[in-house]
C-alpha cells in the first residue's frame, strides 16, 4: 500500500471510530436532490452577443442540483448549483417568497449560484436587449423562467424531505487554466479549488461541491466572428463543468457533485470551440478536486450561523438623452445598443427618471463551524474581491459570484477606470440603467462583508 493511501485509510479508521464514540451527539444532516432544467424547445441562449438564432438541439443536459444543510441545533440553509448564465432578481425574489412561505426559509439562508455557462436559456428580465426578440420569443421567455422556479423550489423540497446524518470536511486543491480575460496572462491568485465533502457516519462520500472562478465559455471557437457560428454554440450545454460532475460522478457511485461558480467575471477558459478541448478542462479540474479528496480533509464542526443584507450600490453615471441618441447613430439601430438606448428614450418620454443606484444587491456569509466561511455576491463579480476577501477579511474563504441575483458586471474601481467592456458597455448589455458603476462599489461591499463575518445572524 502506498504511504499516501495509507495515511487516507487511517485517517477514516480514526473518523469511522471517533463517529462510533459519538454516536449519540447532535451531528451535520443533509439532504440533496437534482433536477433536469434543458429546455424543451429552441429559445434563446444567454452569453454570446451576437447569435442571431435560438438554439438548435442539445449536447448535455442543463441541471440543478440543491444541498441542504441542518446543524446540530436545527439551523437549516440551501444551497442550489444550476447550469444557467445567472438567476435574474424577479426569479431570486419569487423564489424566496415560496421557500420562505413552505419551509421558513430566509434570505440568509437561501443561496442560489448560477454556473454562468453560455449555453443556457435567457431567463426573465435579463439580456432582453441584447437579442431581437419577438412577443413569441418573449413569452417562451417567461413561460420557462415561471417553470425553472418551480423546478428550484421542487428540488429544494426532495432535498430537505431526504436529510441525514452525516459529516462535513472541507479542503482547497488548484486547477491552473483559468486566465485573466482582459490580460491574456494565469493568475495564480485565482486558481484555488474549494472542496467541501459530505460523507456518511461511516466515512463513504456521497456529495461533492467544487467551487471555481472561471467563465465556462470554452464551446466559443477563440476565432468566431460576427455571422460565423460554430456548431457547438448553439446547443444547450453547462460547458466544462459537465465534465468535470461527470467524471466525478462515475468515479464515485452514487455521489451528487456540484460545481459552483467563484468571481470569475474577468476570468475565461481557453475558448478552442472543440468537444474534446472542453472534457480536458473538465476532467482537469475533477483531477483538482480528486487530489483534495484523496487526502485527509478538515472535519467541520455541526454549527451554521447565516447572515445576508442587502447594499446599495451607486451609478456613477447615467445616460442623458443626448448620449443615448448618439448610440442610436452609432449603431444604426441594429446593435444591443441601440436596442438599449431605444428602450430607454421610450422611458424619458414617458416621463419615467433613471435611478442613480441599484437598490437591493445581495451580500450573504455562512459560516460553517468555526472553520470555514463561505461568501456568496451577487452579479459578475470580477476576481479581486476574491483575492481581498481571502487576504483582508477570511483566509481561506470560499467566495462565490453569480449568486442570488445577477443584475451585472461587478468590477472593482480599478477596471473602471480602465473602461471597455467590463468597465463600462457591460452595463448596457444587462439592461441597466447607468454607463459606470460609482468608484465606491468595492469598499461598500466589502464592508457589508466584514459586517456579516464579524457579526452573523441565524
Amino acid at each position: 500500500m502506498k504511504a499516501t493511501h495509507l495515511v487516507v485509510a487511517l485517517f477514516w479508521i480514526a473518523v469511522s471510530t471517533s463517529w462510533a464514540a459519538q454516536a449519540a451527539e447532535p451531528s451535520w444532516q443533509a439532504g440533496w436532490a437534482s433536477a433536469v432544467i434543458t429546455p424543451q424547445q429552441p429559445m434563446w441562449m444567454a452569453g454570446f452577443g451576437n447569435r442571431t438564432q435560438p438554439s438548435d438541439g442539445t449536447l448535455q443536459d442543463l441541471k440543478l442540483k440543491v444541498l441542504a444543510l441542518q446543524d446540530a441545533h436545527g439551523h437549516r440553509a440551501v444551497l442550489m448549483a444550476g447550469d444557467l448564465l445567472g438567476i435574474p432578481k424577479s426569479i431570486y425574489d419569487n423564489t424566496c417568497a415560496v421557500l420562505k412561505k413552505k419551509f421558513g426559509l430566509e434570505r440568509a439562508q437561501i443561496m442560489l449560484n448560477s454556473s454562468h455557462s453560455h449555453n443556457t436559456p435567457v431567463l426573465r428580465g435579463a439580456l432582453l436587449d441584447v437579442y431581437p426578440l419577438d412577443d413569441q420569443q418573449l413569452q417562451q421567455i417567461e413561460d420557462y423562467s415561471t417553470w425553472l422556479e418551480e423546478q428550484i423550489v421542487n428540488t429544494v423540497a426532495a432535498a430537505l424531505d431526504s436529510m441525514v446524518v452525516v459529516q462535513i470536511f472541507q479542503g482547497e486543491g488548484h486547477c491552473g487554466f483559468s486566465f485573466d480575460r482582459q490580460w491574456d496572462q494565469v493568475d495564480e491568485l485565482i486558481q484555488n479549488v474549494p472542496v467541501l465533502a459530505i460523507r456518511s457516519p461511516a466515512g463513504k462520500l456521497q456529495v461533492v461541491v467544487m467551487t471555481y472562478a472561471c467563465h465556462p465559455t470554452s464551446l466559443k471557437y477563440s476565432g468566431w466572428k460576427h455571422g460565423e457560428y460554430a456548431e457547438l454554440i448553439q446547443k444547450w450545454s453547462p460547458d466544462f463543468p459537465h465534465f468535470a460532475v461527470a467524471r466525478l460522478e462515475s468515479q464515485h457511485a452514487g455521489v451528487m457533485a456540484l460545481y459552483t461558480q467563484g468571481c470569475g467575471a474577468d476570468r475565461s477558459a481557453p475558448q478552442a470551440g472543440q468537444l474534446a478541448k472542453t472534457s480536458e478542462l473538465g476532467f482537469m479540474l475533477s483531477a483538482a478536486v480528486e487530489q483534495v479528496l484523496s487526502q485527509p480533509m478538515q472535519p467541520i464542526a455541526p454549527r451554521l450561523q447565516t447572515a445576508f443584507r442587502f447594499v446599495e450600490l451607486d451609478f456613477g453615471e447615467v445616460p442623458t438623452r443626448d448620449y443615448l441618441h448618439e448610440q442610436l447613430r452609432q449603431t444604426g439601430g441594429s446593435q444591443f445598443l441601440a436596442r438599449w438606448a431605444g428602450r430607454l428614450l421610450k422611458q424619458m418620454d414617458a416621463g419615467q427618471s433613471f435611478s442613480r443606484s441599484y437598490r437591493e444587491f445581495p451580500v450573504q456569509v455562512w459560516k460553517l463551524g468555526q472553520e470555514h466561511l463561505w461568501v456568496s455576491l451577487g452579479g459578475e463579480t470580477v476576481s479581486g474581491y476574491s483575492i481581498r476577501i481571502r487576504e483582508e477579511i477570511f483566509p481561506g474563504a470560499t467566495v462565490l459570484g453569480y449568486t442570488n441575483d445577477v443584475m451585472a458586471y461587478i468590477p472593482t474601481p480599478e477596471i473602471i477606470r480602465q473602461g471597455g467592456y467590463i468597465g463600462h458597455s457591460s452595463m448596457a448589455v444587462y439592461g441597466v440603467p447607468a454607463m459606470r458603476w460609482s468608484d465606491n462599489i468595492e469598499e461598500k461591499i466589502l464592508a457589508t462583508v466584514r459586517d456579516l463575518v464579524n457579526a452573523p445572524s441565524d
